[in-house]
């Protein structure tokens, strides 16, 4: 026999059947709990505004941004945490601002915009800080589980409220139904004309034998979106 046919390869075939480091969501790659860089990261920036992980809702906020198209859109996504939402916009070809008021979490949007190839804008700032010329140039507003405080919702329904007058086209916003959302999305409601209502999806990352269990939650709709 030919060596140079000789496909035996131990070290190749131990990589091969090795689970992957990384696994995907709406077509967004993210590594695995276990995942070395991963690890590495969480050892060395630690988030203080509840952006150590990502969260159900930016499923619900993906799942609604589907039915939209993208390309070419300018989206700011205001509490980013992870960016999982803004990885998946860019993924679609938009203009991606990724804004949250806590530094630590851009190394983990900079690791995930690697991993999938895509690149976006990055500003740190609350609410209340974020450039009036950035919100109202956006044509969407977009952010997921980003109204867990009382203190937030006027900062938020400011935010909306000068984004709109201003020029902002859109609104988004998912979340699991906490009770200062409930508040915001009230008074958008009452005072704006927003649309508010139910909103789920499946759980797209575990690993479930037979039908996926289904992540549930309330969605935010403002403007043309």
């Amino acid at each position: 026999m030919d060596s140079s046919q000789n496909t035996d390869d131990p070290a190749r075939d131990a990589e091969e059947a090795a689970p992957s480091q990384s696994r995907q969501a709406f077509g967004v790659q993210l590594p695995r709990p276990g995942d070395p860089a991963l690890r590495s990261l969480r050892g060395q920036n630690v988030p203080h505004y509840q952006g150590h992980r990502p969260w159900n809702a930016s499923w619900l906020l993906i799942s609604y941004l589907e039915q939209i198209h993208l390309e070419g859109l300018r989206i700011v996504d205001v509490g980013c945490g992870w960016g999982l939402a803004s990885i998946y916009c860019a993924h679609q070809g938009a203009q991606v601002t990724a804004t949250d008021i806590d530094p630590q979490v851009f190394p983990y949007v900079s690791m995930l915009s690697t991993l999938n190839g895509v690149e976006m804008d990055h500003v740190t700032a609350s609410f209340d800080e974020l450039p009036t010329e950035l919100v109202a140039a956006a044509d969407l507003l977009i952010g997921a589980d980003i109204c867990f405080r009382v203190g937030m919702v006027a900062d938020l329904y400011d935010l909306i409220q000068s984004g709109r007058a201003a020029g902002l086209g859109s609104v988004a916003i998912s979340d699991p139904g906490r009770i200062p959302y409930r508040d915001l999305s009230a008074r958008c409601v009452a005072d704006l004309g927003a649309q508010e209502g139910p909103w789920q999806t499946v759980e797209p990352l575990l690993d479930w034998p037979g039908e996926r269990p289904t992540v549930t939650g309330r969605l935010l709709r403002l403007g043309g979106t």
